[in-house]
């Protein structure tokens, strides 16, 4: 099958969704390609990282050779409340010359899945997803656009049964865009099983390579510590010594640009705990932190790290929420309160009490959490599916 994706967030470094999912149809003996924005207009997400697309040309050629998936740069003309306008003319013709068997719009709430929807719904099978939760619907405008959305798109998402796949547990489309739920399947993100995976020789060398003792908890962060992330509660956290006989190390993996970010490291400076930094990482050099970690902590917007870290065989502190309570419920992590950094630090202190014994097992849930239903193996072939029953359902609506 020729399975072609259009997501203005894809990047050959970072994880995100399309990384993965378009890698393993690739290797299911599918026909990919990716549709991205040229250098210029790369995800501002991934600039917030150091990302400035010098080097896009050899990242795309490193991908392309190791996953066999075709990415296409097209241009774009700028961004729009963080969301991407294309040259339209520039993404028909590039669309065209792949002629899919299918197409796979990532975000259909973006202008993007709009113009797509609109323009070949009569040519090509299509499928969808979003990766928005109605708690992140902060922009002003957000009332008018649903209503928009409403009464323009959902229009069509109707007409022609699309399937929109949920990557977030959470009701988004169907409350602020209309779209029926019996049109919806949820979908999660899920990891690369085989890049992140369990590997305890990692943590013994990191100790013996830092004077540490065998015993010693070690305490990973990655990601930003930004103001969206509240870097300072994590590092009020940690300033103090922890209540334990076990030495303590604190691995924390980001840079410290903004203004926020430089307070955070203020703060952390100060710790009475042993902190080792590292700098923003690639996508493919992460699995080494969290396989030396006995914990791994999301102080605030927990999304696909978690599987990565679950999946090296790391338990995950996160805040409380549906979302994150229901990831943790299977003796794989724990939940704090959201916006305590006491909460957090007894959490901390709760896992550092455990015996070698406990934390190996929930290392083992980690990982087997992951097996079970968020390997991108697993995930790549329930999407593959519901691309091949679009082109059922798009091909009996033109006899």
């Amino acid at each position: 099958m020729r399975i072609l994706h259009i997501d203005e967030t894809f990047h050959p470094l970072f994880g995100y969704h399309c990384n993965p999912l378009a890698k393993f149809q690739s290797l299911a003996g599918n026909e990919v390609f990716v549709i991205a924005p040229e250098a210029k207009y790369i995800y501002p997400v991934y600039r917030e990282f150091g990302e400035t697309g010098d080097n896009q040309q050899a990242e795309d050629e490193e991908y392309i050779s190791l996953t066999n998936v075709k990415i296409i740069r097209v241009k774009g003309k700028g961004y729009i409340s963080g969301r991407l306008v294309y040259d339209m003319r520039l993404l028909s013709e590039a669309i065209d010359q792949i002629n899919p068997d299918v197409i796979m719009v990532h975000c259909v709430e973006t202008l993007t899945a709009m113009r797509v929807m609109k323009k070949y719904r009569n040519k090509y099978p299509m499928v969808f997803d979003s990766h928005m939760l109605s708690m992140a619907t902060k922009n002003r405008f957000h009332a008018l656009y649903e209503w928009g959305y409403k009464k323009c798109v959902t229009k069509i998402v109707k007409e022609e049964k699309y399937t929109v796949i949920l990557t977030q547990n959470d009701d988004y489309v169907i409350k602020h865009l209309g779209i029926p739920k019996n049109q919806t399947v949820f979908g999660s993100f899920g990891t690369d099983t085989d890049l992140f995976c369990p590997d305890n020789g990692r943590k013994r060398a990191f100790l013996r390579e830092n004077g540490l003792p065998d015993d010693t908890f070690v305490i990973v962060s990655t990601g930003k510590l930004s103001e969206s992330k509240n870097g300072k509660l994590f590092a009020s956290s940690i300033k103090e010594k922890f209540d334990t006989k076990r030495d303590v190390a604190i691995v924390i993996v980001a840079d410290f640009t903004g203004e926020y970010e430089k307070e955070v490291k203020q703060i952390l400076d100060t710790s009475e705990n042993k902190l080792f930094y590292y700098g923003v990482q690639r996508y493919t050099d992460l699995p080494w932190f969290y396989q030396i970690a006995d914990v791994t902590v999301f102080p605030k917007q927990c999304s696909m790290s978690f599987y990565d870290a679950q999946s090296c065989g790391s338990p995950v502190i996160s805040e409380k929420g549906h979302v994150n309570e229901e990831r943790n419920s299977h003796g794989n992590g724990f939940c704090f309160e959201p916006g305590s950094s006491q909460d957090l630090r007894e959490v901390l202190n709760r896992m550092m009490s455990l015996s070698s014994e406990e934390l190996l097992t929930m290392r083992k849930n980690s990982r087997n959490f992951i097996l079970e239903s968020y390997s991108y193996t697993t995930i790549a072939k329930q999407y593959t599916d519901l691309m091949e029953e679009a082109i059922v359902r798009f091909n009996s609506k033109q006899l």
